[in-house]
């Protein structure tokens, strides 16, 4: 683990903060998994070289299949027409490349928005949970997406005020950062372009309020981008005492200073109830700005009713004038024509099935059966985890036994007859490390508990099958 991170193994985002704890990895050129649990959630993002390259959930709304439907580039047959017949060691992106169904350029897309729309919905929430940190080898020739641009689509994406008003007060002031050479062109290039002018405004003096006031852009946005910035370390808050040297501030930012009621959270703290006024003078900021601009929306909107009831008097008028004095050729039956043919129920692609053994496949031995042949049970482990990350967590299994010997795993595979659909995890047994033998993926609990049926011989005859969540198993392992 880099040094950057040490001390930093688990925890609680209380103490971290999500955006910190991405950032610092993405320093650190980490490779591993980040396991994030919740009361009601669990989700696990990879790292190759601090880039985020994976992301899985157990909640369904977080999953690439729900992300591949809102793209809408796929029917509902393609999905799972592609997702039915992939290996479990093949990632969702490279199957529907392969199958021709998405380009690289598509793909990259869909899994970009999926990674900014569910680290939006943490960010508010970063505080509630446990997280923990696990390195490992991670192979992965996929899109990778750099930490600091997620991190600013993220926030940009974000729709709690609340948050954004207490990580940015309204009397907090900003100043460029100088410390660490392109870190403000850097991030300004990962902003929305249209929100990218707004450094101009940032001098050292302005408020973020007075910036508001200055930009003709959504008050909510602007702070986004602000705070987002910061984030990313191209922007700076001014610490009180700076102010008070540099900065002649206007009487009430200046007072506020005074009294110790703005100024950055690693300066001197205010007292609760002071920082809880100024976040909530921040909300009723952002929601009177909002407020004004709903109502000018609406009188937008009430002024075009009227002018469509003036244009369409007109038009009537208009059309009454025609009509009485070329009544004859107006009159005149229409021609019919027939409805083109063309429509057709589109095809679907034809995509070729993937070996599922070795040696349809003509490799060498699965590195999974080839570890566990030669006793090294712990590298199986991490096998098996990387390709079930892949997979999702989002799929129920058969666990066929626990086992806390090398040998009994060994015994497993071998009368399961070295099948793909094999795959051990580790977990505790009686606070002795030992391990899961699972068998199979299966989209349903009745899907997995109809093939228990037909396990081979061996496993049917023991019994006491455990039918589990790939999440759940996860979070033990």
């Amino acid at each position: 683990m880099s040094t950057i991170l040490s001390g930093m193994e688990q925890g609680s985002f209380e103490g971290a903060g999500l955006p910190a704890l991405l950032l610092r990895i993405w320093n650190s050129r980490f490779t591993g998994a980040l396991k994030f649990d919740q009361p009601n959630s669990m989700r696990i993002i990879t790292f190759k070289d601090g880039n985020l390259v994976g992301l899985t959930s157990d909640r369904v709304e977080d999953t690439i299949e729900e992300f591949l439907r809102a793209s809408g580039k796929l029917s509902e047959d393609q999905i799972s027409a592609v997702l039915d017949r992939k290996p479990v060691e093949e990632d969702a992106g490279t199957a529907f490349v392969r199958s021709g169904l998405l380009t690289p350029r598509e793909w990259e897309g869909i899994a970009n928005a999926q990674m900014v729309s569910v680290i939006a919905s943490m960010l508010p929430l970063s505080a509630v949970g446990q997280y923990r940190l696990q390195p490992s080898r991670i192979e992965w020739e996929g899109p990778a997406f750099a930490a600091p641009a997620v991190l600013i689509d993220s926030v940009m994406q974000c729709e709690d005020r609340h948050w954004i008003a207490k990580m940015l007060p309204m009397d907090a002031v900003l100043a460029l950062e100088t410390i660490g050479g392109d870190a403000l062109s850097t991030s300004i290039s990962y902003a929305p372009e249209e929100l990218q002018p707004l450094v101009q405004l940032v001098d050292g003096e302005r408020t973020v309020e007075e910036i508001c006031r200055n930009s003709s852009q959504d008050n909510f946005n602007v702070c986004k981008f602000l705070y987002a910035m910061e984030l990313a370390g191209a922007l700076r808050r001014m610490m009180p005492d700076e102010l008070s040297r540099t900065v002649k501030l206007p009487f009430k930012a200046a007072a506020a200073v005074a009294a110790g009621t703005s100024g950055p959270s690693t300066g001197a703290g205010p007292a609760a109830e002071s920082r809880e006024a100024t976040v909530q003078r921040s909300i009723s900021f952002l929601a009177n700005e909002e407020e004004a601009a709903r109502t000018a929306h609406r009188r937008r909107h009430l002024s075009l009713p009227v002018l469509l009831v003036i244009l369409v008097g007109a038009l009537a008028v208009v059309a009454g004038v025609l009509y009485w004095v070329r009544g004859p050729t107006l009159r005149r039956e229409p021609v019919r024509t027939e409805a083109p043919s063309f429509f057709q129920e589109p095809q679907l692609p034809q995509t070729q099935p993937v070996p599922q053994t070795q040696e349809a496949a003509g490799e060498e031995l699965d590195p999974l059966l080839a570890a566990v042949g030669s006793g090294e049970i712990d590298r199986a482990v991490d096998i098996s985890r990387e390709r079930l990350l892949k997979a999702g967590l989002n799929y129920y299994t058969v666990v066929l036994e626990t086992d806390c010997e090398t040998r009994s795993v060994q015994t497993a595979f071998e009368n399961g007859d070295s099948s793909p659909s094999l795959f051990v995890l580790s977990t505790l047994f009686k606070g002795r490390k030992c391990y899961n033998v699972c068998w199979g993926l299966y989209r349903t609990s009745k899907d997995a508990r109809r093939e228990a049926g037909s396990l081979p011989r061996y496993f049917r005859t023991q019994g006491g099958h455990k039918i589990v969540l790939l999440a759940d198993l996860l979070v033990t392992d």
